[in-house]
């Protein structure tokens, strides 16, 4: 399995640890003692607590004094992300400054004292002054710079008491006497009571706050963009840090462009079993899917393929690729969360799409299944979301397009199914509404409804746009 793998390649890009540098020991040691906790409670066994998703935050977590502390600094005070190359700079001991965060010049700095350290100096000079004075004032105060970044930071407003309580409060000196917090942070910023560097100071402790609790929109914006590097490796050439990770931006947690983390990579045979974990025998679950970015594949065989009729593919996390393209999906394909791609030759089964945006490929239908003229087990796909998801049909398909027809009260499905194929020209596709669900109805060679057609059912959900591929929408098809 890859966890270990994955694990290691994650804490090298968060961290800045270059391929061919050694691991700490005790890194090496939790590391190892992670993955395989993991990998034993994903095989049935007895594991150690450890999840995919509790690990990463471990390696996350390490990094609160170093490469967050960079992140954080820049993207709040500049709303600047990271290239590569700053980051490497500020973070990497291979980056060519000796007093990067993990350098001996940092060490006798705690935690606090280095987001301030980061916020006085791009505040009072660096690349941070002009969105500073732009966000607090060039001549703001102390008190209104604290509470706007108190509300930016955590989301909440800081009371007016609250807010004096914060700035009042006695703090050590150092010289074996206390001051108030508010006169410690015009000591480190060294400008007077509302200078900038004392302000920012103000701020850098505060973005510290954010981040060893792990609240507020701007941590979850810096665990964004680490989850980003923690994939690619990589920085990004971005302007306007919180537009792109913070709520609502593409690139955020869930947003459509989330990196998600590094998965497995496998194959299976049209009678077996994938899963997260295996909560089936032994010979029944031969693939363990992982929290990452999954590609999952059908070996390549001249025999038999597909997914059996009883058979599942189950996903957990992460932005994973199934693919099935040598034979008919009869099975239960379950993505779980990310932004999934689905690529099927042919759907006979059902398909839960799960959170995220989701885009699936059907090449083709499969056959109705008829009993007395009525069709039973229909094709579904359960979970599809509206404005997220996106069902494109393969241009042997045809071209589709939306249809409403009006019915009597006592009409049933059959008859809205048989009208619906009466009305839908050879090699075309008909989709339709009915009792809050979605049809796709495929017309074979002949017309009128036969064993030849094919019908999808998207349950659930209505007032998709159906459009060709070039115009985009919620289902699309060649013409």
């Amino acid at each position: 399995m890859a966890t270990l793998a994955n694990l290691i390649s994650i804490y090298r890009n968060v961290h800045r640890v270059p391929t061919d540098a050694e691991l700490p020991a005790d890194v090496t040691a939790q590391l190892n003692m992670m993955a395989g906790g993991i990998d034993a409670a994903r095989n049935g066994m007895m594991g150690d607590g450890w999840t995919y998703a509790s690990a990463v935050q471990w390696i996350m977590d390490s990094a609160k004094a170093t490469t967050a502390v960079a992140v954080m600094a820049y993207g709040f005070i500049a709303d600047l992300p990271l290239n590569t190359a700053g980051l490497d700079y500020l973070v990497s001991p291979a980056g060519g400054n000796p007093n990067n965060l993990n350098s001996a010049y940092y060490a006798k700095f705690d935690t606090t004292n280095r987001y301030i350290n980061f916020a006085v100096s791009l505040a009072k000079s660096g690349e941070g002054r002009a969105n500073f004075i732009e966000t607090y004032g060039e001549n703001g105060t102390m008190f209104a710079t604290l509470q706007k970044a108190y509300l930016k930071l955590f989301g909440v407003s800081l009371s007016h008491d609250a807010t004096l309580d914060y700035l009042d409060a006695e703090v050590p000196n150092g010289r074996g006497g206390t001051y108030t917090r508010g006169e410690y942070f015009v000591e480190l910023g060294g400008d007077g009571g509302n200078g900038i560097g004392s302000r920012a100071a103000m701020v850098g402790a505060l973005m510290a706050e954010a981040m060893k609790s792990g609240q507020g929109p701007y941590a979850d914006a810096v665990r964004a963009y680490l989850n980003e590097v923690a994939v690619t490796g990589k920085g990004v050439p971005f302007a306007h840090f919180y537009s792109i990770y913070g709520a609502g931006g593409d690139h955020a947690q869930g947003g459509p462009s989330d990196p998600g983390l590094p998965g497995e990579s496998a194959r299976f045979a049209h009678d077996w079993n994938v899963d997260a974990y295996n909560q089936e025998p032994d010979d029944n679950t031969h693939v363990l899917a992982s929290d990452g970015n999954d590609v999952i594949k059908p070996i390549i065989t001249d025999g038999p393929g597909g997914l059996d009729a009883g058979k599942h593919i189950r996903t957990a996390g992460g932005n994973d690729i199934i693919i099935v393209d040598n034979g008919v999906v009869r099975g239960l394909i379950d993505a779980g969360k990310g932004n999934d791609s689905i690529f099927l030759e042919k759907f006979d089964g059902r398909l839960i799409t799960g959170e995220g945006y989701d885009n699936i490929d059907i090449g083709s239908f499969a056959s109705l299944h008829l009993s007395n003229g009525k069709v039973t087990d229909i094709a579904v796909i359960e979970d599809f979301q509206k404005g997220f998801d996106m069902l494109t049909f393969a241009g042997a398909a045809g071209p589709g397009e939306k249809k409403q027809l009006y019915f009597v009260a006592t009409a049933t499905f059959d008859d809205a199914l048989t009208a619906y194929a009466s009305a839908t020209a050879a090699n075309s596709n008909t989709v339709f509404e009915w009792n809050g669900d979605t049809y796709v109805f495929h017309q074979n060679g002949l017309l009128g409804l036969d064993a030849g057609d094919g019908l999808i059912k998207l349950a659930g959900v209505t007032g998709l746009k159906v459009s060709k591929v070039t115009d985009g929408g919620d289902l699309l098809f060649a013409a």
